[in-house]
């Protein structure tokens, strides 16, 4: 998944790649992807919280 997806720095991931071909890096500095990928549950229940609001703040 990790290969599929490419660096989290669109600029240096591979152009092939799912983030070299469609993620970008704003002119703030902050990088757009357009896929997201978590090495083991642990780190995914992190980042849903930080990307994802629950079901009662909707």
């Amino acid at each position: 998944m990790r290969k599929i997806a490419g660096a989290t720095n669109p600029e240096k991931a591979d152009p092939i790649s799912i983030r070299g071909a469609y993620g970008r890096i704003t002119t703030k500095g902050l990088y757009e992807n357009v896929v997201h990928c978590s090495s083991d549950a642990l780190e995914a229940a992190r980042e849903i919280k930080l990307w994802f609001r629950s079901e009662g703040n909707c």
